[in-house]
């Protein structure tokens, strides 16, 4: 058997909740490998093959993974999913400054009519002209471009890679457009019945174009994922959860898991009161990533036995912690949550200040406590 077979076998057999004969280790974070290799954050966002070279290094860095999610990576890619501009290193920041969202208010409650009487399409370009179409830009493409060869190399690695795509719902485009603000308290209150024609559309363009693309491919990821950061039951109600937010990633769930790709949830935010939604998904298809914010513990209460739970060793923990109590927390997460149906892995990215060896007692971990 393939080191790649192995490693891709433990992590379906977590997804599966089924034994396995160590809890599966899950790479994630990509600025902190920049700085595990010695390279600005200018170098590593600037040139895909740099940034593929720092993440396969800082992969062997890490420990044995067995999976990852961070093969190729570029920051102002989050424009789509985000609907504003990414200010960058050695750009409009520092080259060792970190990037961040220049969230504001490009999206009118006007545009919404856009949508409805031409289409997505149409009100997408535009809002993508209106903040200088950042995902056209040369090195974004050159990203784009090279990432089938980055998942490539990693396989080629033994690396099975789990982030194959980032799919969203309609509400994460329009709390980033809109502004936090301005969406909940406004549009969803003035005109929630053409907020939810507009999501339908928005979704429809979007589940069509993920298919075509996913049926296309030749080699398709292990796993991608599925986003949900701000459309949480902890900010909307049980009835605007379900209405604006859930319906809607249930349909991508559906789309994911058509082509046999396993359905990675990237759960930022707290999701205590929703965690109950996942049981009625179904059995063993799918991981759960945590951040920190969810109480894993009571995650592990809840989907126990039926969904695969991964994370949490937060960026505090893994940045200003010792090394022996990451090992403590590590050694908690296994009990509680495994040894079957559980991924070892930080609370969302591991961050740019990461300690290496707290991320190297992360890997330890499994082979110390998760035989």
């Amino acid at each position: 058997m393939s080191v790649y077979q192995e490693h891709l076998d433990r992590i379906i057999a977590a997804v599966n909740i089924e034994p396995v004969d160590r809890i599966p280790v899950m790479q994630s974070g990509s600025a902190c490998n920049a700085a595990f290799c010695d390279k600005t954050l200018k170098e590593y966002c600037d040139d895909p093959v740099i940034n593929t070279d720092c993440n396969l290094e800082a992969a062997g860095m890490w420990g044995e993974v067995d999976g990852t999610q961070a093969t190729c990576f570029q920051p102002r890619n989050m424009a789509r999913m985000w609907l504003g501009r990414v200010l960058m290193p050695g750009h409009e920041l520092p080259e060792n400054e970190l990037w961040q969202m220049a969230e504001q208010e490009v999206v009118s409650q006007e545009d919404y009519d856009i949508i409805l009487e031409e289409g997505y399409q149409a009100f997408y370009a535009e809002i993508m002209n209106r903040i200088g179409n950042p995902i056209d830009e040369p090195e974004v493409k050159a990203f784009r471009e090279y990432t089938p060869t980055a998942i490539a190399r990693f396989v080629e690695a033994g690396i099975p890679c789990f982030n194959g795509g980032s799919l969203f719902s309609p509400i994460e485009l329009f709390t980033g457009g809109r502004m936090l603000i301005n969406f909940f308290a406004d549009d969803l209150f003035d005109f929630p019945e053409k907020v939810e024609e507009a999501f339908d559309i928005v979704q429809k363009s979007n589940l069509e174009a993920w298919d075509k693309m996913y049926s296309s491919m030749q080699n398709k990821p292990a796993g991608v994922w599925i986003g949900g950061w701000r459309g949480t039951p902890d900010v909307l109600s049980k009835d605007m959860f379900e209405r604006f937010s859930w319906k809607y990633l249930v349909e991508i769930f559906d789309l994911v898991t058509s082509h046999g790709i396993v359905p990675l949830w990237h759960l930022d935010a707290c999701w205590d009161k929703g965690l109950q939604y996942f049981r009625k998904l179904p059995k063993g298809k799918s991981i759960l990533g945590f951040d920190g914010q969810t109480d894993i513990f009571l995650a592990a209460e809840v989907l126990g036995g039926h969904t695969c739970i991964m994370g949490d060793v937060n960026a505090t923990m893994l940045s200003f912690d010792t090394a022996y109590e990451v090992d403590a927390y590590c050694k908690r997460l296994i009990d509680a949550c495994g040894p079957t149906g559980y991924i070892m892995s930080s609370g969302c990215d591991a961050p740019y200040n990461a300690k290496l060896e707290n991320v190297q007692v992360l890997c330890e971990s499994v082979r110390k406590y998760g035989q």
